[in-house]
């Protein structure tokens, strides 16, 4: 009975607890994906992926089709949440969402699939850039593998 009176109180705090975190992360992924951020990101993924992988373009409206089936904002929503309520407490999302409800906020959500495109962008051109010094090295890679696996089958 005693220990009863023990846990049952712990026991409401934690789901009290757990329940204020999701609260308080959904309002942020709420805010976040306001303007279906998420759902921009994916696509200029997308686009990078072809643009990296033309051979991908004819299949662009498969992947397209794919992609709003299961990868989208409602489909990883609880998903999302779960990974700030493991990684926030109650507190931290309380400042993380008045962040976000700020001026300076609400700007981040806005620019936040620019910026991601862009930076995907300035890493191709990086590649691009050194793709000979890539393939080099990857020659250099596998010709070092065939040398070990010829040494070891020699073995």
């Amino acid at each position: 009975m005693k220990l009863r009176k023990i846990v049952l109180p712990i026991f409401l705090a934690v789901s009290l607890y757990a329940n204020e975190a999701y609260d308080e992360a959904e309002k942020i992924v709420t805010s976040i994906n306001a303007n279906n951020n998420y759902d921009k990101i994916v696509d200029q993924l997308l686009r990078v992926q072809l643009q990296i992988k033309p051979q991908l373009r004819p299949f662009e409206n498969v992947l397209r089709e794919f992609f709003a089936k299961y990868i989208n904002f409602d489909s990883i929503k609880d998903d999302v949440i779960n990974l700030y309520t493991s990684r926030f407490t109650v507190d931290e999302l309380k400042e993380i969402r008045k962040f976000y409800e700020s001026q300076t906020g609400k700007k981040v959500i806005k620019e936040l699939p620019k910026i991601s495109y862009e930076s995907n962008q300035i890493g191709i051109k990086k590649v691009q850039a050194h793709q000979a010094e890539l393939k080099q090295m990857l020659e250099e890679a596998l010709e070092v593998m065939k040398q070990k696996q010829n040494i070891n089958n020699n073995q």
